[in-house]
């Protein structure tokens, strides 16, 4: 049974990883921002990843973010510290998103996202990808190692997006405004080079203070011929809204 759960563990924090980047280097960099652009085949496989494991559709996350950078740490800012406190954007990160997705018009934010049959399926039906997914590791790797991976997956994900939104704006106790976190950073895919990003937030390599590590990912994406770099370098253009 312990050996079950240890497994369970280490392949949630792999899978959790591929979910990371998912978001990081599809949903923000290229979806959100243009920094980059991925081929058909790349494009569908992330969004069928990103419905499965975290129940996000692309232009869901898309105007989530998109109005977070508009408004950022102002009013209307979904997920600011300045309006929803540290600990209450650490733990509650979810929630405002599902809050802000109630709050605000897909059509408005994703203009330049003509949605498929894909991406109304996901909208629609977002709480049955991650169900899916349960039910598909409790049948295939039992009740112990299956809990433990889709468990370990889930709260890793929400922690890393918590750490981002909040140590991204705030030091505990200090000063709110966007900055780099070393430990978002590693959490969460060089997510944390945050006070970079919005700076420059069409660049797709996000050069600031801490490794980014989803450049070399993105690099080795390229080099296999499944994303075009847009944009790899800063750049102050405001994003698309």
């Amino acid at each position: 049974m312990i050996g079950h759960l240890v497994l369970g563990v280490v392949g949630g924090l792999l899978t959790v990883q591929l979910s990371l980047f998912g978001t990081s280097i599809y949903f923000h960099r290229s979806q959100t921002h243009g920094a980059l652009h991925v081929n058909r085949v790349l494009d569908a496989a992330c969004r069928v990843w990103m419905w499965l494991t975290t129940g996000m559709a692309r232009r869901q996350w898309m105007t989530v973010h998109r109005v977070h950078h508009a408004r950022t740490d102002d009013v209307g800012d979904p997920h600011s510290p300045a309006h929803h406190g540290l600990v209450g954007v650490l733990l509650g990160t979810a929630l405002l998103y599902r809050r802000a997705l109630n709050d605000h018009d897909l059509a408005r934010w994703t203009r330049d996202v003509e949605p498929d049959r894909l991406d109304r399926f996901t909208e629609r039906w977002g709480w049955v990808g991650p169900l899916l997914s349960v039910l598909a590791l409790l049948v295939v790797l039992g009740p112990v190692m299956g809990l433990a991976w889709g468990a370990t997956h889930a709260l890793v994900y929400l922690i890393a997006g918590g750490l981002v939104n909040a140590l991204g704006h705030q030091r505990p106790g200090g000063e709110i405004r966007p900055r780099d976190s070393l430990v978002a950073t590693w959490f969460a895919a060089g997510e944390g080079n945050h006070a970079f990003h919005h700076r420059h937030p069409r660049a797709a390599h996000f050069a600031g203070t801490y490794p980014d590590l989803s450049w070399p990912v993105i690099r080795l994406l390229r080099s296999l011929g499944l994303v075009t770099i847009a944009r790899a370098g800063p750049a102050t253009s405001t994003p698309r809204s």
